[in-house]
């Protein structure tokens, strides 16, 4: 959770280390990625893609509740020691699609903020995926690693510019 928090990611290396990082969206791509049938620059043998508008979501509300901070106990008010915080794209979709997180150890409004912010952007890199399966291991004398980009040129799906590789099987 503290790492989904703050944006990052945590994975296992193949030689078993903890890898806890954020993607580099602004690095060269290594590799391409020619997806068109009949082209002779075509490189990709199969492809798999999915897209989902499940976790694309139009506002989400981060709710934190101290609980037992005395400096934050109040009668009159009900929400005193409530902290709560927003991320709002009501025209990623043409319907309202929302999330409400609670999370009992939102501290500071910038955290409630980072996790509603991140929350966000996970939604949507969990909403769309591509696979492709290309022959070899490698581009360029560059082995095909994660946390990597590559530049996609993808006449059949539609998918065009750097894309981030986030796994390699």
């Amino acid at each position: 959770l503290y790492a989904k928090r703050f944006g990052y990611l945590v994975n296992v290396s193949p030689d078993g280390w903890v890898q806890v990082f954020r993607p580099n969206y602004n690095q060269k791509p290594l590799y391409r990625i020619r997806h068109s049938v009949g082209d002779a620059a075509n490189n990709v043998l199969e492809v798999e893609g999915a897209e989902s508008c499940r976790t694309m979501y139009t506002d989400v509300e981060v709710v934190g509740h101290i609980v037992g901070q005395a400096m934050h106990n109040d009668p009159q008010n009900v929400h005193a020691g409530s902290i709560r915080a927003s991320w709002i794209h009501p025209e990623l979709l043409p319907f309202a699609n929302k999330l409400t997180l609670a999370d009992n150890e939102m501290y500071t409004q910038n955290l409630a903020e980072a996790l509603a912010k991140n929350t966000y952007e996970k939604g949507l890199w969990d909403a769309f995926s591509v696979v492709y399966k290309v022959a070899g291991h490698g581009q360029n004398g560059n082995f095909y690693t994660s946390d990597t980009l590559i530049d996609c040129d993808d006449d059949e799906l539609g998918i065009y510019g750097p894309m981030y590789l986030a796994a390699v099987k």
